[in-house]
C-alpha cells in the first residue's frame, strides 16, 4: 500500500529541507528529486519512490515545486544562494541588535530631558497667560 499524499508531501519536502543546496549548477527536476530522496532515512526514500509510481498527483506537484523552485532561483539569485556564511548573517544580526540596544539606552535619557523641558515650558506659557 501506498503513502498517503500528505506523508509523501511532508517526507520529499522533508528530504529538500535536509539536502538541497541551490546555487550548484543549474536546477534540473530529475536533480531536485534526487537530492529530496537522498536527505531522506532508506524506509521512507522507498515509499516515496513507491507513491510517485503509482500517484499521477504527486507527479504533477513534484513538477510544480520543481517550476516554481526554479522562478524562485531566477528572480532571486540572491536569496536562494547566500553570498555571505551563517556565521557572518548571524554576527550582523547581533551587531545591528546590540547596536539598537545601544541606541534605546542613549534615547530614554533623552526623552525624559526633552519632556522636562517641554513640561516646563508648557508651565510658563499658562503662568505668562496667567499673568
Amino acid at each position: 500500500m501506498s503513502i498517503s499524499h500528505r506523508k509523501a508531501f511532508e517526507f520529499f519536502h522533508k528530504g529538500m529541507d535536509i539536502r538541497l543546496h541551490f546555487g550548484t549548477g543549474e536546477l534540473r527536476a530529475d536533480r531536485l528529486q534526487a537530492e529530496a530522496l537522498a536527505g531522506l532515512q532508506p524506509d521512507q526514500c522507498t515509499e516515496l519512490q513507491t507513491h510517485w509510481a503509482d500517484c499521477p498527483e504527486c507527479r504533477q506537484d513534484l513538477a510544480l515545486s520543481f517550476r516554481l523552485r526554479r522562478e524562485a532561483q531566477q528572480r532571486w539569485p540572491l536569496t536562494v544562494t547566500p553570498s555571505r556564511s551563517a556565521s557572518e548573517i548571524l554576527g550582523a544580526i547581533q551587531d545591528e541588535q546590540h547596536t539598537s540596544a545601544r541606541v534605546a539606552r542613549l534615547l530614554t535619557p533623552l526623552r525624559i530631558a526633552l519632556l522636562a523641558v517641554l513640561l516646563l515650558g508648557v508651565i510658563l506659557a499658562f503662568s505668562w497667560v496667567i499673568d
